[in-house]
């Protein structure tokens, strides 16, 4: 081919006329390219056909004097790392928070074996007396077990107070004192080390003794006798208070020495923790006992050092200036250790990427365990639940405190016992008013933590159109099926389905017609003693009306109680009595103590599936010869596996809502040594995901019936302020006329209308993108659910598409 033909082939870009005819508009010429100047990228690994320019040492000088950067091309990473260096200033703000209400609750559980233990003890003295001759006249039974425990403590209380008299504390301070700095220092950190130890040991084996004085006869003998267990629990308090006798005296003669190079080692001895926890992993469970452990070794010190104070004052007969030398030192001393703390506390978060808000939770979590000690029938005292939480024993500190204050203190004149009484009342006041502080704190911090777990949509008007429209034409054709008829079904199970007039919202709740039933403290009696944290904790108010009644009509779950406390209180009344075996009374009060299946009247026809937790049987009840489905989980794997609030929830929501025809009714439920016991209706039909696979796509009459149900039983579970979460195919079952119900409340949960959860649950097919994306949402991602279903049912197939 010659080159005229070449160039006549070839793509010509000619330039636009310099002007525009209309307009006369001037314009700069373009360029023309040819298809010859379109070459490819070179590549950066081939060599450049240009010369490179030789660089100069003025050339590199002048470059690194005036090159710039931005540090805004990388302005996610540099704005993590600023909120990180604000968070670490944050922690010892929070961790004070955290450690001030750990602080008082140990106060609280100290404060008691002086205050109120003295008096229980000599109630439950007074009851062995006088008990046994009521029994024989048939008035009252024998001692409660709260009572058979406080007299277990008064007398280890005793026995140890009575030995450690014997203890002659001059003789152990000079003992102390004649030994060398270095070797002071190593038994401190030895008996340090010890008093861990024996905190950790030292509960179990008190639990051990009440739980054997207190659990119900005629079980077989496992276990040696109450006599035993005494015995080693009066040891143990006896052994743990010298050893705490020992620090205290230890301590003594590092802050009374001539010498401050004691005391310094023993300051620095705090910095060597850091390098055992700071650079170790820690989760945010492991960082919880972290914190309860300073917590716990914060209040030990204190109460050393003000055991410290009191020896030292009594040998310098109470003078006013050696207080003040006192003084120094031991603010030295608490200074260290609440620095070692938030050095420690801030480099732990920062090495493990754990959130500010962390601390919050943990100071939530004590909440929690203050208000569960604090109902009528708790399964622990607080002093208890303090021990097995921080590690905190009273019982050694308090002998120890007794045996001091005997040998301070001399009471031998009337003055002396006015005194006395005025300092335990005194102290009782103060007592008192700890209580009431730490518990107002704890209803206020649950009250911040239920409104925080959702954060709530615009507020529904009670005119707020339903999902559903009632009154529309019909749309299912080919049947007599509509959403109208249908729609009258929720109608008939909604109970005056329609917002509250003014005095409806104004009419009060019937009172309980047994006082016993309600809660040791009427919180709400306790508001202004409580700084005002009372407010909405109180089990019998009816101020705490829910928004829910008024922007929503009722359902037969809501009229069925008129206390919130099944939407909104997880903390109601307690669940069983202590003596209950926790095994059982872990699944209280939704499942009652019953027997086997076989004395249950029912007759076992076959299994039907099989699980993790258990197996499902078919099965006839004997007296009306209905089949249901039985579900038998074993306790053990469900409480192994964290399942045990799971399978209350699905029983609680199941049985209140399974009046509805198109969710499935669970009539009966029980529990008994072992096993769990959950009858419901037997489904012959099969589950609608095998129904879709043997047929694909289905007629679209009959996916609008099932469509139709399936809305409605969404609508009144919505209705009855329950999210499902977890809609799909294989949770849809069909009865043996062909109708559906909704199954397996597992992900299911109590949600107000108009509020939101964040908790990432369901199946991915079927999940909606705020529930992917981990926003917060609300009851709508049960109807992207349903859509999801309906596209199945019409298409035969699945969407695979995740973007």
């Amino acid at each position: 081919m010659s080159a005229e033909q070449e160039d006549e082939r070839k793509i010509q870009f000619h330039a636009m006329d310099s002007s525009v005819d209309d307009f006369m508009i001037r314009r700069p010429p373009l360029r023309r390219w040819q298809t010859d100047d379109f070459r490819p990228r070179r590549r950066r690994d081939e060599p450049s056909s240009r010369p490179m320019r030789p660089v100069t040492l003025g050339t590199f000088l002048r470059v690194e004097l005036t090159r710039d950067y931005l540090l805004e091309q990388d302005e996610d990473r540099f704005t993590a790392k600023r909120e990180k260096i604000y968070s670490f200033f944050k922690i010892p703000r929070e961790v004070e928070k955290f450690m001030a209400y750990g602080f008082f609750q140990c106060a609280d559980s100290f404060m008691f074996v002086f205050t109120f233990l003295p008096l229980r003890f000599a109630m439950a003295l007074w009851a062995i007396l006088v008990r046994p001759f009521q029994h024989c006249f048939g008035q009252l039974g024998l001692l409660k077990p709260a009572e058979v425990c406080d007299a277990l403590k008064g007398i280890i209380l005793l026995v140890c107070c009575l030995a450690m008299s014997y203890i002659d504390t001059s003789m152990m301070y000079h003992l102390i004192k004649s030994q060398s700095i270095i070797k002071l220092y190593i038994f401190y950190n030895m008996l340090e080390v010890g008093d861990r130890l024996f905190s950790a040991f030292g509960q179990d084996t008190i639990d051990a003794l009440l739980w054997t004085a207190t659990e119900p006869r005629g079980r077989k003998r496992e276990h040696f006798g109450l006599v035993p267990h005494l015995l080693f629990a009066v040891i143990y308090v006896f052994l743990h208070s010298l050893l705490v006798l020992f620090q205290a005296t230890t301590l003594n003669v590092a802050i009374n020495s001539s010498n401050k190079a004691l005391l310094t080692i023993m300051m620095s001895n705090n910095f060597v923790e850091l390098k055992g926890s700071v650079f170790k992993k820690f989760d945010k469970n492991n960082l919880f006992q972290v914190a309860c452990s300073d917590v716990r070794e914060r209040f030990h010190l204190f109460v050393l050092l003000f055991i410290v104070v009191l020896q030292t004052m009594k040998e310098y007969s109470w003078r006013e200036e050696r207080f003040w030398v006192l003084l120094p030192d031991c603010m030295v001393v608490l200074i260290a250790e609440v620095f070692v703390d938030w050095v420690k506390h801030a480099f732990i978060t920062r090495f493990n990427e754990l959130p500010v808000d962390v601390y919050r939770d943990y100071t939530t979590s004590l909440a929690y365990d203050t208000a569960q000690t604090r109902q009528r029938h708790a399964m622990s005292d607080h002093s208890d639940l303090v021990a097995r939480r921080m590690g905190f024993i009273p019982l050694p500190l308090s002998v120890v405190m007794v045996r001091v204050l005997m040998q301070a203190v001399h009471v031998n004149s009337p003055a002396a016992v006015i005194l006395l009484i005025l300092a335990y009342i005194c102290l009782a006041s103060f007592r008192i008013l700890n209580s009431l502080i730490i518990l107002g704190k704890a209803c206020d911090l649950m009250t911040t933590f239920e409104s925080q777990q959702t954060s709530p949509e615009k507020p529904l008007t009670p005119c707020a159109s339903p999902i559903l429209d009632h009154s529309g034409p019909a749309i299912l054709t080919n049947s007599n099926v509509t959403i109208a008829s249908l729609g009258n079904l929720n109608e008939s199970l909604l109970l005056e389905a329609r917002p509250l007039s003014e005095d409806e919202s104004q009419e009060t709740p019937p009172e309980s017609e047994n006082e016993d039933e309600e809660d040791l403290y009427n919180l709400s009696g306790l508001s202004t003693a409580g700084s005002g944290c009372f407010r909405s904790w109180s089990t019998g108010s009816s101020s705490n009306q829910s928004t829910y009644s008024v922007s929503r009509p009722w359902s037969r779950v809501s009229r069925h109680r008129w206390r919130e406390s099944t939407l909104n209180d997880r903390f109601e009344a307690a669940k069983t009595a202590w003596p209950v075996p926790l095994i059982e009374a872990a699944f209280l009060p939704e499942f009652k103590i019953g027997v086997s299946m076989n004395e249950q009247s029912f007759e076992l026809l076959g299994s039907l599936a099989s699980g993790s937790y258990g197996k499902v049987y078919q099965v006839r009840k004997r007296d009306t010869d209905e089949e249901f489905a039985l579900k038998v989980l074993s306790k053990s794997q469900l409480i192994s596996e964290s399942g045990v609030n799971q399978v209350k929830n699905e029983v609680g929501i199941q049985s209140m809502c399974g009046h509805h025809p198109f969710i499935l009714n669970c009539p009966y439920y029980w529990q008994s040594r072992k096993k769990l016991f959950i009858v419901s209706e037997f489904m012959p039909g099969g589950e609608l995901l095998a129904l879709w696979q043997k047929y694909g796509a289905l007629p679209q009459p009959l996916v609008k019936i099932y469509i139709a149900e399936l809305a409605l039983a969404i609508d009144f579970l919505h209705n009855a302020g329950v999210i499902f979460r977890d809609l799909k195919l294989e949770n849809v079952m069909l009865d043996g006329a062909g109708h559906l119900k909704v199954i397996d409340f597992g992900m299911a949960k109590w949600l107000k209308y108009g509020e939101r959860t964040r908790t990432l649950c369901g199946t991915v097919r079927y999940m909606a993108p705020e529930v992917v994306s981990m926003e917060p949402y609300g009851h709508a991602v049960d109807w992207w659910s349903l859509g999801i279903i309906a596209y199945c049912l019409i298409t035969g197939e699945v969407s695979n598409n995740f973007d």
